[in-house]
């Protein structure tokens, strides 16, 4: 359905609404080999972004807030973190969100300057920056494709990424996501779809997607 943008040499990505000027979030991937698998995720000014509701069932990840202010929601808990908090743990399957301290205060209430993040997984076997990279190069090439082939293509890098996206809230999240993934999945195959592009992904992650495959197709057998 058209060619891809080769996005593989970037390190640096825009997340953003068209709908909401101020929803919007950079990503830096860190490249450097003594901090393997860091993202760097700064929220701008007024920024109303978040991730939304979400788990990890394979890895534990690491949170630490370098610049402002932070509510870091754990199943349905919110924290207010800060640079002297250190990083935060989020453990296997615990439901977590981040953003902006000010996050719901009005336009003329929000604090004054940029907010910047870091986060890593333990592993730190590049599962996240496969994911990302993707979804990136998804998005970027958004306009070229149906709205809801670019949210199935979406879902279907998630489902095989280890990003649980929580679509009902309480005691039916899990099965509910699961039900939902396991449909993607079957569609997506059907349909010819792939997990990862050799234009989004560099070649140091590639093996990283190959194993992902390899992992997809053992659950196939």
């Amino acid at each position: 359905m058209g060619s891809k943008t080769n996005t593989a040499s970037r390190n640096e990505f825009v997340s953003r609404d068209d709908s909401d000027p101020n929803y919007n979030a950079v990503f830096r991937f860190d490249t450097d080999p003594s901090r393997p698998g860091m993202t760097q995720i700064t929220l701008p000014e007024k920024s109303t972004w978040t991730p939304g509701l979400h788990w990890h069932e394979q890895h534990i990840e690491y949170f630490k807030v370098v610049k402002g202010r932070v509510l870091i929601r754990l199943d349905g808990v919110l924290k207010l973190v800060t640079p002297d908090d250190g990083p935060q743990r989020v453990d296997r399957f615990v439901v977590h969100e981040f953003m902006r301290a000010d996050y719901s205060k009005p336009v003329d209430e929000k604090d004054p300057g940029e907010v910047v993040t870091e986060e890593w997984t333990d592993p730190a076997d590049g599962v996240k920056h496969v994911f990302f990279r993707n979804l990136f190069g998804i998005l970027e090439d958004s306009k070229a494709y149906w709205k809801s082939w670019t949210y199935l293509q979406a879902a279907y890098v998630a489902a095989h990424c280890d990003d649980w996206r929580q679509v009902v809230p309480g005691r039916l999240s899990w099965a509910s996501t699961h039900a939902i993934y396991a449909a993607v999945r079957g569609v997506g195959g059907v349909l010819g779809l792939k997990l990862w592009q050799e234009e989004y992904t560099p070649e140091e992650l590639r093996s990283v997607a190959r194993g992902l495959e390899s992992v997809k197709r053992s659950k196939l057998d």
